[in-house]
């Protein structure tokens, strides 16, 4: 066929699959036709295991693609003959950065299918997410959409169910809200929007000044300062707590007389004392915020990015800001909140695409109805996994990576070295600069050159370190005569509480086929055991990993506390989305008595 042929042929078959007739065979239809169009716009022809993966979009399952092999097209094909049926597509991404990328990447393709595409940035003003709403197919990311969905239920009297909105805009023939119905969803990287995104929900809020909460932050700040850990209270890592002893408990009757009026109750100025505590215990600088500009800015951990515009709730927020000695912001309320399983669970389509998705498919299928689907690799995995090296102290450990990276150096190889936090990966950078080894540094800070750090990563000889950032959505390509040299080589200098996120670092080598290997450092003092056993345990594995054949006790115990971190992150989102709903009937209860 000649183009003019076959865009007409497609046009044609977009009219059947909107009429929905022949529907036996017309997606299979419909989808060799686009692989032609692929090909002839976007140069890309889709490989047979990516119209597998599109297939089981569209008959919507989560599909396990391993990093490398081309989500980004298998969702276009899918999400191409979805928006054929009627109904907006979502495609929902890990940030703001891959949403912009993927539709302007894929903006020919659907324009020559017949459908237009737009993309919804934390950026935007009102009007231009009304624009892009409108549009056949959407990319945006969960927490940007969740926060839309509230802020229409806002605007609109009463707390409206979807469907009455539905229903109201059809009657009025007006936009009152941004989005434009919510009828099929395709999910990239599921696995960390459905499942590791879905132990916080989101909370819409508005600042309220509050000068009496300000003050007793600041005077609870200085006031913390006489508690010592052991004695006046325990910390519980796993659960994100402050227990008070019967010591601690004991200096709060003392001391509570000195908060202002309101709080000199024996719960308030307990709950006042807590956040301070929590705020100097389980909140580092450069690992869960930054300072910038004299205010606190959190940092997502799951993908080592900026949070702009997000805060702690119940006076945690400030309870940082008067640790770090900054100007107190407004503390705010609650307006809206929903968690993103209850949200999801909204869409008349759902399906979604990883390449981790192991150790929750059973969560997937109970929470969303999505079973999983796993698409074989194009071509045989070449990437060498070397065992994990242990150590007994963090110091020893970020010394092995640094002379590790110099090995790989000076062989030429590039290097990508993960980190957990942005102080660790600056870090890390200033001991490389000291061995004479150039680094680039990709984490929250850096986040505006990450196309070209990306870009540059597979090159000969380049070393990159980065936060999870790095873990999700990006291609990293050789450079000339890498290939022949063993390709990329991943370090890993921490594991995480999930295990799917290392294997997400991992997959950066070994894409399509290509060699590559990675190995990860670990050591007793790392977070994800600290926060799992107590400290007299961890003072026992320092001593055992220091004996002949102690690594593979080590390793037993930290496998089995990333297992425990995932069991109760599990157990978190379950108790979530179960207390959403009991607090959306209570709220309907109220409305309904008001009447």
């Amino acid at each position: 066929m000649d183009d003019p042929t076959l865009f007409r042929t497609l046009e044609e078959i977009r009219h059947r699959v909107r009429m929905q007739r022949e529907e036996g065979d017309i997606i299979e239809h419909a989808l060799s036709y686009l692989v032609e169009a692929a090909d002839r716009t976007l140069s890309m022809r889709p490989y047979p295991v990516q119209l597998m993966g599109a297939l089981a979009l569209i008959q919507q399952y989560a599909i396990q693609m391993q990093p490398g092999e081309g989500k980004t097209l298998t969702a276009c094909l899918a999400a191409i003959v979805l928006a054929w049926r009627g109904g907006s597509c979502h495609i929902i991404t890990s940030n703001d950065y891959l949403a912009q990328r993927d539709a302007t990447l894929m903006q020919s393709m659907y324009e020559r299918c017949g459908v237009t595409v737009g993309c919804v940035l934390g950026s935007m003003s009102r009007r231009e997410r009304q624009v892009n709403y409108r549009r056949n197919i959407v990319y945006a990311t969960s927490k940007e959409l969740l926060a839309d969905y509230l802020r229409d239920g806002l605007a609109l009297p009463d707390g409206r169910t979807p469907d009455q909105i539905m229903l109201m805009r059809l009657e009025r023939g007006t936009a009152d809200t941004v989005m434009h119905g919510m009828h099929t969803a395709i999910v990239d990287e599921a696995d960390s929007v459905l499942i590791d995104d879905a132990t916080t929900p989101l909370i819409i809020s508005v600042p309220r000044e509050n000068r009496m909460l300000k003050e007793a932050v600041r005077m609870a700040s200085r006031m913390s300062s006489k508690f010592v850990a052991g004695e006046h209270y325990t910390v519980n890592r796993r659960q994100q707590e402050i227990d008070f002893t019967d010591a601690g408990l004991r200096l709060i009757e003392e001391i509570h007389r000195e908060l202002p009026d309101i709080w000199r109750t024996r719960s308030r100025s307990e709950e006042l004392l807590k956040q301070a505590l929590l705020a100097r215990e389980l909140y580092e600088l450069d690992r869960h915020y930054v300072i910038i500009d004299g205010r606190i800015v959190i940092v997502d951990e799951q993908t080592g990015r900026l949070m702009e515009g997000r805060s702690w709730s119940y006076g945690l927020h400030q309870a940082i800001e008067a640790k770090e000695n900054l100007p107190l912001s407004d503390p705010v309320s609650t307006n809206a909140r929903m968690s993103f399983q209850r949200f999801f669970r909204l869409y008349k389509h759902l399906s979604g695409m990883s390449g981790t998705f192991q150790n929750v498919e059973h969560e997937l299928w109970h929470v969303y109805g999505l079973p999983v689907v796993r698409i074989p690799t194009r071509l045989p995995n070449r990437r060498m996994v070397m065992p994990d090296r242990v150590f007994a102290t963090k110091e020893a450990k970020f010394q092995s990576v640094v002379e590790e990276v110099v090995r790989w150096h000076r062989r030429n190889r590039p290097v990508l070295v993960g980190t957990r936090s942005i102080a660790e990966s600056e870090m890390l950078a200033r001991l490389l600069t000291e061995e004479g080894v150039r680094c680039r540094v990709l984490n929250a800070v850096h986040h505006r050159e990450e196309a070209e750090i990306v870009a540059q990563a597979g090159q000969a000889g380049c070393v990159t370190i980065a936060t999870n950032m790095a873990g999700r959505g990006t291609d990293i390509l050789l450079g000339p005569g890498v290939e022949e040299m063993g390709g990329l080589h991943v370090i890993a200098t921490e594991r995480h509480e999930s295990r799917r996120v290392d294997w997400q670092l991992f997959g950066r080598s070994g894409r399509q086929g290509q060699p590559g290997s990675a190995q990860a450092f670990v050591s007793v003092e790392d977070h994800v055991v600290c926060q799992v056993f107590p400290h007299w345990f961890i003072l026992t594995l320092q001593k055992v990993s220091r004996v002949r054949g102690g690594s593979a006790v080590v390793l037993f115990f930290y496998r089995l506390a990333q297992r425990t971190s995932e069991w109760s992150a599990s157990l978190l989102r379950k108790r979530m989305l179960h207390d959403d709903y009991k607090m959306d009937e209570m709220l309907s209860f109220a409305r309904n008595g008001r009447s």
